[in-house]
Parts: structure tokens; sequence; C-alpha cells
């Protein structure tokens, strides 16, 4: 059964005024395996739908990520981005509290990226991580899955240093260790799985979320009862995240701040397990 999930509309025509919508489906990317994630279903074996790739198309995709990432990392969005990272209100929570004294290396899990081949915006995304690994050591490995991942995509981001899933884990991944989870624009559902598949204290812990803002997922919930399908995870872990919104300013100098608009950092913090009893995960 179809149901109504938050989304963003990243059109570049969007007005940034009316950036909250509730739609059937994700709109400002072309997403045709979208909905191959879903609410509730098991993890299942995956592989690209296409079968060929050649060294042309692969060579073509190199350049352009290259050329993507070094105009990335010279952007005054990159600038923004790490100036914000590095101070106190998001590195102290990263590094001191999720990595701690021992200077464990984090995972980082990216879900719903979208095709880098065809999406200048996931094109935009990847290079964030991309930077993120080259400046920072703690940054272990990179998981990556979309279910539309070519496999020219597939080869691409395997010879970057990432590794591509060979499951569809419906981003219900269990986080035993320190886990910075990608997940830009997803759909609500996917957020919702993410945090029933950590339903407990010492996992919850492990996560760091940068994503779709909680804090603006809640505000819509108030003013439409319907909006977020009256999940009671979501409204319990509300009252124990901790959400710094990415920076952000459109149109510096000719820049489009829009593939990374309105997400945010999230950290979670519960004390005890009563505060997870109010879901029916607990």
């Amino acid at each position: 059964m179809a149901t109504s999930k938050l989304a963003l509309n990243t059109s570049l025509e969007s007005d940034p005024a009316e950036k909250w919508t509730v739609v059937s489906r994700r709109r400002g990317k072309n997403r045709p395996g979208l909905l191959s994630f879903r609410r509730g279903q098991e993890v299942r074996p995956w592989k690209p739908s296409d079968r060929e790739s050649n060294g042309e198309r692969e060579s073509k995709l190199m350049r352009k990520i290259k050329v993507h990432l070094q105009n990335f990392e010279n952007s005054e969005i990159c600038s923004s981005f790490l100036h914000q990272l590095r101070s106190p209100i998001v590195w102290d929570k990263l590094v001191m509290k999720v990595l701690g004294s021992d200077k464990r290396r984090m995972r980082m899990v990216i879900y719903g990226i979208g095709s880098i081949e065809e999406s200048e915006y996931s094109r935009s995304q990847l290079s964030l991580v991309l930077m993120l690994k080259k400046k920072f050591d703690w940054i272990g490995d990179i998981e990556v899955f979309d279910p539309v991942i070519s496999l020219t995509e597939s080869r691409i981001l395997k010879s970057l240093g990432c590794c591509v899933l060979s499951v569809n884990e419906q981003c219900r991944r269990k986080a035993h260790e320190p886990t910075l989870f990608f997940m830009p624009h997803c759909e609500f559902f996917m957020y919702e799985n993410l945090l029933e598949e950590n339903w407990d204290v010492d996992r919850l812990s492990n996560v760091v979320l940068l994503g779709n803002s909680f804090s603006k997922y809640y505000e819509q919930e108030k003013s439409d009862e319907n909006a977020l399908g009256g999940s009671h995870v979501f409204t319990a872990a509300t009252r124990f995240t901790e959400e710094v919104e990415m920076s952000s300013r459109f149109g510096v100098d000719g820049e489009s701040f829009e593939p990374f608009f309105a997400l945010s950092w999230h950290f979670f913090h519960p004390v005890s397990e009563r505060q997870l009893r109010s879901s029916p995960s607990a």
C-alpha cells in the first residue's frame, strides 16, 4: 500500500521558503529505484540490473567525479561545512562522545545517494564523502547502497575506495560500532527503518546521522498529524536527539547549496531502556 512520505522539493526552480511538502515519492532527482527501499521488508541480495560496462564510460565518469571533487573542495560550501564540523558544537559530539579516547575509526554508511552518473546532486554528495575521507583519518570503511547504482557506477565507487553493498539492507543496519550514516534527502520511512533497527541504548549511542532535519519533520507532524503516519519510533526518538542544522548559504559566488539543502547532524543520547519503551519496537 502506498503511503505518504515527507520529502524535500529540491528542483532548481523551487522556492526555499516552500521546502517541506508531503509527497508520495521524492522529487528533485531521477530516482526510478527509490521504491526498492521499503518499510519493513527483509534484507535481500542485490546486484546492478545492467550487466555491461565499458572502459570509455568508466573513464568519462571518473573524470567527471574528479573535476567535481576538485571544484567542491575549492568551494565556499565546503569551507563552510568544514568550519562547522570543526566547531565544538559538532566536533565534541562527533569525536569525543562517539569515538571516545581509544581513537577508533568511524565506519561510514551511505544510503540513497542516487545515480552519480546521471545526477550532479549525487556527484556533489559523493564529493562531500570523498573529501571527508581525504581530510580525516578517523573516517574508516565507506559502504554505499542505492538500488539505482549501475555496474559502471559500482566499479567507479570501488576504485574510489568505497564498498558497494551486495544486499539491500532496507536501511536496517545495526550500529555495533560508531557509524556515520549519510542519508541525503531520503524518504522518511528510511530513517524510521534505521531507528527501529537500532532501538537499543548502546546502538543508538553509536549512530551519527547526517540527513533530513528531524526537527522539520516534527514541525510538519505537529501541523499535520497524518504526515508521519503515526510513527511512534520517531516521536520517541525526538526526546533524546540532539540536532545541529548543517550550515547553509544559498547562491554564494553562484554556487548551489541544494544538494545539501535542509540536512542536519543528529546525535542520539538515550540514557536508559525506559526511554525506549514507548515504541512498539522496544
